[in-house]
């Protein structure tokens, strides 16, 4: 079986990570971006990598910046079901039909958006 296809996340304070989330996909993330072991956070109630500083330009290039609170969303599990294009790329959409992102960007915040205000109980019938 191979691997999945990481997409890479960050936000505005230099916290990083990868969809899908978990910690093996987290570590292939910093091998892939050489990002070295010592900027990962196990002993926080997330674990995430956080960006070298001088290395910032260069690794935001590389993902999707979003929002503190998406961030925390998306390794709670709560918009992982969405799709995620990468920035600059052509892409897969869920339906796997390959669209310009900057195309699909647009819709894609706007469903972001809708979805993170929706009550916990309607999210789940999304």
């Amino acid at each position: 079986m191979s691997d999945p296809v990481l997409r890479y996340v960050c936000d505005d304070h230099r916290h990083l990570i990868c969809l899908p989330y978990s910690v093996e996909n987290l570590h292939r993330m910093a091998d892939d971006l050489g990002i070295k072991r010592c900027w990962f956070h196990s002993g926080s109630r997330f674990p995430h990598y956080d960006i070298p500083v001088r290395r910032i330009d260069d690794i935001r290039a590389q993902c999707r910046v979003v929002s503190s609170r998406e961030l925390l969303s998306l390794i709670k599990g709560g918009l992982q079901g969405l799709p995620w294009p990468i920035v600059g790329k052509k892409s897969m959409t869920h339906k796997g039909v390959i669209e310009t992102t900057y195309e699909f960007a647009e819709s894609f915040k706007k469903n972001l958006v809708i979805h993170a205000k929706l009550p916990a109980a309607r999210r789940d019938r999304t």
